[in-house]
């Protein structure tokens, strides 16, 4: 199974891309796509890189290992960085809005919400964390 020349393939026309319009962005030889796709070459650790850059998938799933396309995961890291900062800044009532305080009734409020997004992003996350079956 040519997973990585699949992929590409896939991404490739649903960029409306010939083999040699892509190589040109990517500055590399038309063969080269040509052969990546047909699964007779595998790209260098770089050009992987700059593939999955240009269309914005990770290297997962250029390479199978991951069956979504996103590069999210690594976004999500931030948001859960970002709520636990959030979450801790109203556990310790020190929470500012515009410069001012939030009194404690507002801190409060923010609660539910603040625990609804957790349960979302961890909800999101097991899923793009899930083993794709091979």
């Amino acid at each position: 199974m040519n997973t990585f020349g699949e992929r590409l393939t896939l991404l490739r026309t649903g960029a409306n891309l010939s083999q040699r319009a892509l190589s040109e962005k990517l500055e590399l030889a038309s063969s080269s796509i040509s052969m990546y796709e047909q699964g007779l070459r595998r790209p260098d650790l770089k050009t992987l890189v700059r593939i999955a850059d240009y269309f914005d998938v990770s290297t997962d799933y250029l390479l199978g290992r991951r069956d979504h396309p996103s590069r999210q995961s690594a976004g999500l890291g931030d948001l859960q960085r970002l709520l636990q900062n959030i979450e801790e800044q109203l556990t310790r009532e020190q929470m500012m809005w515009a410069g001012a305080p939030l009194s404690l009734l507002q801190m409060r409020m923010l609660q539910p919400p603040l625990s609804a997004t957790r349960q979302v992003l961890d909800l999101i996350r097991e899923t793009l964390d899930e083993p794709t079956a091979h």
